[in-house]
């Protein structure tokens, strides 16, 4: 026959629920975002107290704008700047006067 050599992964669910779970990484992004006056560096201060003791959640000592995620293969270091400018979902003009115009 043909030998199989078992494979262990390790698993990744911590770092998706840290990441997309309710009040995930995700979560309070689109909270900022909704809110209005969130700012990136605020956003950075939620999540650093939010996920201060998560396993797969690092604060980033060095550069105050970054924090890492341990991800299965690596850990990414993440730039806060232009976060919630770039998560922010926005409609073009001619889409937003179509909906004003309409009844």
């Amino acid at each position: 026959g043909i030998s199989v050599t078992s494979i262990q992964y390790q698993d990744n669910k911590p770092c998706l629920e840290l990441i997309t779970e309710g009040r995930g990484i995700l979560g309070l992004l689109d909270e900022a975002c909704v809110a209005g006056d969130g700012t990136d560096h605020g956003l950075l201060d939620r999540l650093e107290t939010s996920f201060s003791n998560h396993q797969c959640f690092k604060k980033q000592r060095v550069q105050s704008n970054q924090f890492t995620v341990k991800h299965y293969a690596a850990d990414v270091p993440y730039n806060i700047e232009g976060f919630i400018v770039k998560n922010k979902d926005t409609l073009k003009d001619c889409v937003v006067q179509l909906f004003v115009n309409s009844r």
